[in-house]
């Protein structure tokens, strides 16, 4: 079929995409219709993938999202894998607040392994920190697994570690572990300022990752480890461990 002939065989569907239900519906996003339902599976998978991707490509933030919300309601219920790459290009240009992106990201939950190829090479064209954190996070959202997976979280250590040792440990593959122990080793609490907290922390998150894979630590690990672990429960609690004793990470972070 082509575009045109694509476009007429869908006319209805779309319509029935756009009409507002009056219902007492409090689900979080807008649902399409039965009538929508049922005019998607008449027309078959092909053309209701079409009108799905036409409408989510065509969707501009700002705009009122219910009907691309039913779009993708449509796509989550039937389960149209066609759909997957106009439902991640909703991850990479909406923002982490709009409905539709949130929509998607529940869609491409239900796809898994189908989905996970299209966030692999959305991760690959992200450009900033925060865009490979978003896609990182519908990554492990959709349960991706593979080398591919974990060697884009492996990229992610050098800029955002604390997000990084988190969807590594998720993921589960020890080969990771190299790279978090050189991570561990370099990183180090620094002054006592105001990015004190989160440098502490992030020594902690990789510490549990490393754990969390049946790392080994060595004895200066370890102390770094404590050390971390001890002063960032200081200035969480205004220093009110200090007296009382503040149990190791070994003991504490099981």
């Amino acid at each position: 079929m082509d575009e045109v002939d694509l476009l007429c065989r869908t006319r209805e569907l779309r319509a029935l995409l756009a009409v507002r239900r009056r219902s007492q519906d409090f689900s979080m996003f807008a649902a399409a219709s039965p009538e929508a339902m049922v005019e998607a599976r008449r027309i078959g998978s092909e053309p209701a993938t079409f009108a799905v991707s036409t409408m989510l490509e065509s969707y501009d933030e700002g705009r009122d999202p219910a009907t691309h919300e039913r779009a993708v309601d449509l796509a989550y219920r039937l389960h149209l894998v066609g759909a997957v790459p106009a439902l991640v290009g909703c991850l990479e240009r909406l923002s982490e607040y709009d409905s539709v992106a949130h929509a998607a990201l529940r869609a491409l939950e239900s796809m898994r392994e189908e989905a996970t190829p299209a966030l692999l090479d959305a991760f690959g064209r992200c450009a900033a920190p925060e865009d490979r954190a978003r896609i990182a996070t519908a990554l492990a959202r959709v349960g991706a697994r593979g080398e591919r997976v974990r060697d884009a979280y492996l990229s992610m250590l050098e800029e955002d570690p604390r997000s990084a040792a988190g969807f590594l440990a998720e993921h589960g593959d020890r080969d990771a572990l190299p790279r978090l122990l050189a991570v561990l080793d370099r990183l180090e609490p620094g002054a006592a300022d105001a990015g004190e907290l989160e440098r502490l922390e992030t020594i902690v998150a990789v510490g549990q990752a490393i754990r969390s894979l049946r790392g080994s630590f060595t004895r200066a690990q370890r102390e770094k480890l404590d050390r971390a672990w001890s002063r960032s429960e200081d200035l969480l609690l205004g220093g009110s461990t200090a007296d009382a004793g503040v149990e190791s990470f070994a003991v504490r972070r099981r």
